[in-house]
């Protein structure tokens, strides 16, 4: 009889030995754990997930935002769009006067659980029945809206500033938060 040397597995690579019919075997329940947790990584790592609790509106009302940057949106009927620095809220209300320079809207924070560093989520403004348009370039727009990138628990503000004559318009203006296609926080504002 040729004697010959033990070989130790690791246990956790369910490797063993059977003594009796002198087979090397793998455990099928050690292996079928293994591919299971390799393919739920596979998924994990591959899938975009997030889970949003929930997007609470922090503050509304009229506002007093200091412009950082102005960016042209050429389809847009004002023909840009405004970037501010942080939130300056004046007054909380839904009441809004019609009055050219008057800016308002809501501040909200996104509790989410996410495997990506950031949420998207989709900021909307619902103008009153009819929406607006500017007389010049005859450009006409019922809703705005705008994809966010952003971190989960930290508060943004987005508003709506009627700069000109024909962008104060009597009426309910919805304000939204969206994630896919869901709506999580809602304000409307009644301008008059």
């Amino acid at each position: 009889m040729v004697k010959t040397k033990e070989v130790k597995w690791p246990k956790s690579l369910g490797v063993g030995y059977n003594e009796r019919s002198n087979v090397l075997f793998h455990s099928k329940y050690v292996f079928m754990k293994n591919l299971y947790l390799l393919l739920l990584l596979f998924l994990i790592s591959s899938c975009d997930y997030t889970y949003i609790r929930n997007i609470k509106i922090t503050s509304y009302g009229i506002t007093d935002n200091k412009v950082i940057e102005v960016i042209d949106t050429p389809d847009s009927p004002a023909g840009k769009s405004e970037i501010y620095s942080d939130w300056n809220l004046i007054k909380k209300t839904t009441s809004i006067p019609a009055k050219k320079g008057i800016e308002f809207g809501i501040e909200y924070k996104v509790d989410a659980l996410s495997l990506q560093s950031d949420i998207e989520v989709e900021e909307i403004i619902i103008f009153p029945e009819g929406g607006i348009t500017n007389p010049e370039n005859k450009i006409h727009q019922k809703i705005d809206s705008e994809m966010i990138l952003l971190p989960s628990n930290e508060k943004r503000g987005f508003g709506f500033k009627m700069e000109y004559d024909w962008e104060v318009v009597p009426g309910n203006w919805v304000f939204q938060v969206r994630h896919r296609d869901v709506i999580y926080a809602q304000m409307v504002f009644n301008v008059k």
